[in-house]
């Protein structure tokens, strides 16, 4: 550089030096004097754009990988690169399979067939995604990451048994059950429940994995043995695991029965038949538990669905406590109105939640049945739409619901619950109180049956469900018109005269 201080070659040669020596600042500095000396290079651009990506440059970074794209036209790695930047760093995912699919063009190699799959993933493309995956997978078959993905994207499209064979290839892959990695245990948990036809290929299929005392319970007979259950899922989980609870004692002769369960849950369970101990998960160490076997309550469900005696067990599945019961009877007395309990959103962590919770405000259209009060059981961030919606007059006995068994105590006082997919449901259907769950049409959770209006699960239960699209307005006029008929017959309804006939 010394002897030849204008020759923009030798800078950008210095530059590759520099880099491969991860001395990327110095490299930076060779290539910006060697586009000062000739600003039309490509591949200085490219390799600029490239360091300024990895810095976290973004906005310098695109100019420079446009321009080589620009420049070089014809180069698949320019194209590959600008795609990578705006997939990883800018969350433009249609941008980004657009430059994916040009450097597919010129050069159809796995990394830029499998980066166009994880474009079509996260723009919820998900029959592109898996048409995708599919040809990286020719080129690397044994790719695991790339089968992952096409397993879940088989999954959220409702293909199960394809998502299975990807899923039971990915724990051969890994080496079986125990050593594959928990998100693909998992996903083949659900999958094994949504098919119930399907049974497992591998009986040792679980879904938490905390450390406790004793052997992990698989179903074997339980004679004279200490079994814990832990709580390791959502609240709707457990509520629905709890049936099956309380007759392990009875089927499997179980000695004693330990509930470890968020804190919560902990007064409410404290009415379960057959339980001898209910603890807060928080205040105890599941390692130190005196107990023989140890599950966890939503591989209990797994357990459960195959069990014929589970599902026959008759309502209530649960109870609230009487005293509780007691004193929100107390609290309704002077509302002489047909009440009912809604709850509009469910949990927002919840990967399906913007397709299975609603806004209160498509809620409105309960604002004029007479005879009618509404009160809130929704819980979380959703409630403050409470006050967002003033022509909905809602009851709010947010303050005076502790726990669970505080929710159960006033649900069983209601005359119908109306929920989305979450927790007030399945509290409401295993309580016998009449319940209406309202269900999207797409990406169901693997307990609701997909199509019907009834629930094997809570016979007192009635399912609205998205008859096309989804449509929260449309399933509430339908609700609408069915409340407005039922809270009519049930005399709760105030008489209207007509002043006209009066002298």
């Amino acid at each position: 550089m010394s002897f030849y201080p204008s020759t923009p070659a030798i800078e950008l040669l210095a530059a590759t030096s520099y880099s491969k020596l991860q001395e990327h600042d110095k490299a930076i500095a060779c290539l910006r004097r060697s586009l000062a000396l000739s600003p039309f290079q490509a591949s200085a651009h490219l390799m600029l754009g490239t360091l300024l990506r990895d810095r976290g440059e973004m906005e310098n970074a695109a100019q420079h990988l446009q321009l080589a794209a620009y420049l070089a036209p014809g180069n698949a790695q320019a194209w590959a690169n600008l795609g990578h930047l705006f997939y990883q760093h800018g969350d433009r995912y249609r941008v980004a399979a657009v430059c994916f699919s040009h450097a597919i063009d010129l050069q159809p190699d796995h990394y830029n067939h499998s980066h166009l799959a994880y474009c079509h993933y996260h723009s919820k493309d998900y029959v592109a995604a898996v048409a995708e995956f599919d040809r990286a997978l020719a080129l690397q078959p044994a790719d695991k990451n790339i089968l992952y993905y096409k397993g879940d994207a088989l999954l959220l499209l409702e293909k199960n048994a394809e998502a299975i064979s990807v899923f039971e290839k990915l724990v051969e892959l890994h080496g079986g059950m125990d050593k594959v990695p928990e998100n693909i245990r998992k996903a083949l948990f659900i999958l094994y429940l949504k098919e119930k036809h399907l049974h497992p290929r591998y009986p040792d299929i679980y879904w938490g994995g905390k450390e406790c005392a004793g052997t992990r319970w698989k179903g074997e007979e339980l004679h004279g043995k200490t079994l814990l259950i832990y709580q390791d899922s959502g609240f709707g989980d457990s509520i629905q695991c709890a049936r099956y609870v309380q007759i392990l004692k009875q089927q499997k002769g179980a000695r004693k029965i330990i509930l470890a369960v968020w804190p919560e849950l902990k007064r409410f369970y404290q009415q379960l038949s057959g339980v001898d101990e209910v603890h807060s998960i928080f205040a105890v160490k599941l390692q130190e538990m005196p107990a023989d076997f140890h599950i966890d309550e939503y591989s209990l469900l797994g357990l459960r669905e195959r069990d014929a005696a589970a599902q026959s067990l008759s309502l209530p599945l649960l109870k609230a406590d009487p005293e509780l019961v007691k004193l929100w009877k107390a609290r309704l007395a002077k509302d002489s109105n047909f009440k009912v309990g809604i709850a509009w959103a469910g949990n927002p962590g919840h990967r399906h939640d913007k397709v299975r919770s609603s806004a209160l405000a498509d809620w409105l259209v309960l604002a004029d049945i007479p005879g009618l009060s509404l009160y809130t059981l929704q819980k979380g961030d959703a409630l403050a739409q409470a006050y967002d919606v003033p022509g909905l007059h809602l009851h709010l006995p947010g303050n005076t619901l502790n726990d669970f068994a505080d929710t159960a105590a006033l649900v069983s006082c209601l005359d119908l619950v109306i929920s989305v997919d979450s927790v007030p449901a399945h509290l409401a259907g295993a309580l016998g109180t009449p319940a209406w769950t309202l269900l999207p049409s797409f990406q169901l959770d693997w307990r609701w049956p997909r199509d019907g209006e009834t629930s094997s699960n809570y016979p007192s239960m009635r399912l609205f469900r998205h008859r096309d699209a989804h449509t929260w307005p449309e399933v509430l006029l339908r609700v609408r018109k069915e409340l407005a008929e039922l809270v009519a017959q049930s005399g709760h309804a105030p008489i209207v005269l007509d002043n006209s006939s009066k002298k």
